[in-house]
């Protein structure tokens, strides 16, 4: 068992950051099995697993002929069909033939028997600069940005098929047409109604469900509420140019008086803000 530093990586019960990905590289590459991962993570060995297969990439061995996940132990002949052939497929040395064409087993996932000591990838294997097979690799970076689209993608658009849309389509106009609303379907077929309300009404308003906003008697009662007047004038702050500090205390020492007006009428009001909270509180 390898020792496991105290140090605290990972918060319990959140995702992955950014220097979860990269910590758990460097324990990929110091040859960490899942379970000694997990425990410097401190995280189940579920999601490492989980992180690993899913985001882990194939680097295919672009120099070699054939690129069989099984050529190591691969023992099959004439493949091609070729009978006066006798030497191996997988070392065949015959240009504009290869076994990949042909070999019904063909697959460019390498069988080897050190992924499962490796967590399923290449990263920390001592044969790597050797191994002729293609390779799971296992990138912080490319896992992060993946992570981030997946984020983004997940909140766009509806989540919902054109088949799904027309089959519950079909299922709501019926007993829309009863004048039965939304809340009302949606507590007497639970089961089947299996979105948020709103959403629903989303979808209508979007076109997503091949549906009326007529056909909703209850919504065509209420008028639509009209947004929020904002103040969209356009102040025109060309007069700040060129006014600093330092413009401010020439100014004052210019002009004592006004400087000396402003004091008062601020103590004044001061005053006047003092005794009105003091009335209040009486």
């Amino acid at each position: 068992m390898v020792q496991i530093v105290s140090k605290k990586i990972h918060e319990r019960n959140k995702q992955l950051t950014k220097d979860d990905r990269f910590e758990l590289v460097k324990c990929l590459e110091r040859e960490f099995n899942l379970t000694d991962t997990a425990k410097y993570l401190h995280c189940s060995i579920s999601t490492v697993k989980r992180e690993i297969d899913r985001n882990k990439t194939l680097k295919l061995n672009i120099k070699a002929k054939n690129k069989c996940g099984l050529k190591a132990t691969c023992k099959k002949h004439n493949v091609c069909g070729n009978s006066r052939c006798t030497h191996i497929c997988k070392d065949c040395k015959v240009p504009k033939v290869n076994c990949n064409d042909y070999c019904k087993e063909f697959t460019l996932f390498p069988n080897c028997k050190k992924l499962k000591h490796l967590s399923g990838v290449c990263n920390g294997c001592n044969e790597y600069t050797i191994c002729k097979l293609n390779k799971f690799i296992y990138s912080a970076v490319e896992a992060q940005m993946k992570h981030q689209s997946n984020q983004t993608n997940a909140h766009k658009g509806a989540r919902i098929n054109e088949e799904e849309a027309n089959v519950f389509a079909d299922f709501l106009k019926p007993l829309i047409t009863k004048n039965l609303s939304l809340e009302t379907i949606k507590s007497q077929y639970p089961n089947i109604f299996i979105y948020s309300i709103q959403t629903v009404y989303n979808w209508i308003d979007n076109g997503v469900l091949p549906l009326n906003n007529l056909m909703l008697v209850r919504k065509v009662r209420y008028t639509k509420r009209k947004p929020l007047k904002t103040d969209e004038r356009n102040i025109n702050r060309a007069y700040l140019e060129n006014r600093y500090y330092d413009d401010f205390l020439t100014y004052i020492t210019n002009h004592p008086i006004r400087l000396l007006r402003y004091l008062i009428i601020s103590k004044i009001l001061l005053e006047i803000r003092f005794s009105v909270s003091i009335s209040k509180l009486f």
